[in-house]
Parts: structure tokens; C-alpha cells; sequence
């Protein structure tokens, strides 16, 4: 079975774009995501610009994993690249709070909402160890069958107020208004809202929150994402696809990287410079080591 691995990205707001890396052992998607189980979060819509991002690797059937740090050194080169081709990118896997947990089987609350709420978990479909679960106001024939127990209650709920609030996104009234000395008058149809941004809404974020490499044409520049009912909803992403086969110098990388980060411009410019000093010692090194073997065949050659 395939094994599809998150790594938690920093400063990734606002990608509004999906990249797939290939070149080095191991492709990587980029992509906007929902961090943190939302569950009393969960939104009907999101803008793509207030979106975080995640690097996805997917592992074959039987292929071995790869080590936490040599998986954050692969989604460095990448991302390093990617900021050479995007300046505004400052995204990186230098995070300061982790967004994701391993959940205690042992308990009967998991986190949810990037750990602030903690919500009754029971499988009773398929753990035996559970003999029953019941309502205890009404027997109302609620199904148990979400192993989330509230959902079973809130997801009918959240998704009539969904529906209903993509009605009202693209409703327009009639509207008249005479002109004052501060505004022009207006007689028409209106809009109760216009969307500045990339509007999408939950049905979508869930089909992006799943993208794999697997699920992006080679050659592609969009990937459709579906909103039947929703008009002013984005109706597709942009892809772009960038090879980078060089592996660079991880001293060098965290140095970029914690200049990209740095909000004081003293310790980011500390941060560039070492990257900087980096460079400019290696033609001497380089020359160092010239001189050095040079010296050393003339040796051999006297003796």
C-alpha cells in the first residue's frame, strides 16, 4: 500500500499554485492544505491566499521511507530552488510549532483543531471492545457509525449551512440608490458579495487536502477543482513543474533559510551574509587545495 508522507512547511501562505519537484531520489508535491483536523473550525469556504502550504513525498508499495532529516534535506533543495524562481517564496521546513501529532490509541479523546479540541473517539463498528453507545436526552436513531462521535451529530448541520451559504455568495438583489454628494447613485442588480481573492469552498480544500503527485498529469498547467454549485468558486489551480537535480550544502541551505525567516533585519542579514561568506571562501579553498596538491606531487617527484 502506498504511503503518502506531510512534511509541515513555514512562511507557505498564499501559494496559490501547485508545484511538483522532480530531480533528485524523490518527487515532491507542494500545495495549499488545511492544517490540524478543523472540526468546530471547519469553515464553508476558504481563500487560497490565507492557505498554508504542505510538501507531499509518496512512497511506493514496500518502498522504505525516508529519515526525518534526510527528507526535510530533499524538501530544502527543492524549495531553495523555488525561491530562485519565485522571489516572494519564503517557505521552508524550519517550523517553529508542529501542526501535526501522532494520535494516542489508548485514549478515548483525539485532538482536533490543531490540538484545542478534544473530541470523544469510539469506533463502534469495528472495535469489540465497545458494547454500546446511546444518546442519553432522546433515542433518536442517531447512527454511530462516524468513529468522531459529534460528527455524527454536526456534519448534517455544517453541510445545510454550507449549502445555504453558497446560495448567498452568488445571490444578487435589485437595488436603487440616489446619488449624494459622497457616493454615485445605483439602479441595478447587485451582488450581496464580490470575492477579491481565490475563493474555494469545503468540498474543494477536502480534494486538494488529497493531491498526490499520482493525481497530476505530466505536462499539466491546471488542475481542475469541481464547485457545482458555487459560481464564484476557483475553478482550477495553476501547476507548475520544475526539475532540480543538484543537492546543495545543508549548512548553506539552513543559513538561507533562517535569513528568509529572521523578521529582525539584523539577524537576516547575519543569516545572508554567512551564505554569502560561504561562496567567496570557496574559490580560495579551491585554490588552497591547487596549491596544495601541487606541493605535495613536487614531494613525491624529489623523492
Amino acid at each position: 500500500m502506498a504511503l503518502n508522507v506531510n512534511v509541515q512547511l513555514s512562511s507557505s501562505e498564499g501559494l496559490l499554485e501547485i508545484v511538483v519537484f522532480k530531480g533528485l531520489s524523490h518527487d515532491v508535491v507542494v500545495r495549499p492544505t488545511i492544517h490540524g483536523e478543523p472540526l468546530l473550525t471547519v469553515q464553508p469556504f476558504y481563500y487560497l491566499e490565507q492557505l498554508e502550504s504542505v510538501a507531499v513525498i509518496r512512497y511506493k508499495d514496500g518502498e522504505k521511507p525516508l529519515s526525518d532529516q534526510e527528507t526535510e534535506y530533499i524538501v530544502d533543495n527543492y524549495l531553495f530552488q523555488y525561491s530562485k524562481i519565485n522571489d516572494r517564496s519564503r517557505a521552508s521546513t524550519k517550523v517553529s510549532e508542529g501542526k501535526y501529532w501522532i494520535d494516542d490509541v489508548s485514549e478515548i479523546y483525539s485532538p482536533y483543531d490543531q490540538k484545542n479540541t478534544m473530541a470523544l473517539v469510539i469506533d463502534a463498528l469495528n472495535d469489540p471492545s465497545v458494547h454500546s453507545i446511546k444518546d442519553l436526552e432522546q433515542e433518536d436513531g442517531t447512527d454511530f457509525n462516524d468513529w468522531c462521535v459529534i460528527r455524527n451529530y454536526s456534519d448534517s448541520v455544517f453541510y445545510s449551512y454550507l449549502e445555504s451559504m453558497r446560495r448567498f455568495v452568488d445571490k444578487k438583489v435589485f437595488v436603487t440608490v440616489f446619488p449624494t454628494d459622497e457616493r454615485d447613485g445605483y439602479i441595478g442588480k447587485a451582488r450581496l458579495i464580490k470575492c477579491e481573492g481565490m475563493l474555494i469552498d469545503y468540498y474543494q480544500a477536502q480534494e486538494i487536502d488529497k493531491i498526490t503527485a499520482r493525481d497530476i498529469q505530466p505536462g499539466s498547467e491546471f488542475l481542475e477543482i469541481h464547485s457545482p454549485s458555487c459560481e464564484s468558486a476557483t475553478k482550477e489551480i495553476p501547476v507548475r513543474f520544475i526539475t532540480h537535480t543538484k543537492k546543495y550544502n545543508p549548512t548553506l541551505l539552513s543559513f538561507y533559510f533562517s535569513g528568509l525567516r529572521e523578521s529582525n533585519p539584523l539577524l537576516s542579514f547575519l543569516s545572508y551574509y554567512n551564505v554569502l561568506e560561504y561562496f567567496l571562501k570557496m574559490p580560495q579553498l579551491s585554490l588552497e587545495n591547487a596549491q596544495a596538491q601541487k606541493e605535495s606531487k613536487s614531494s613525491e617527484s624529489l623523492s
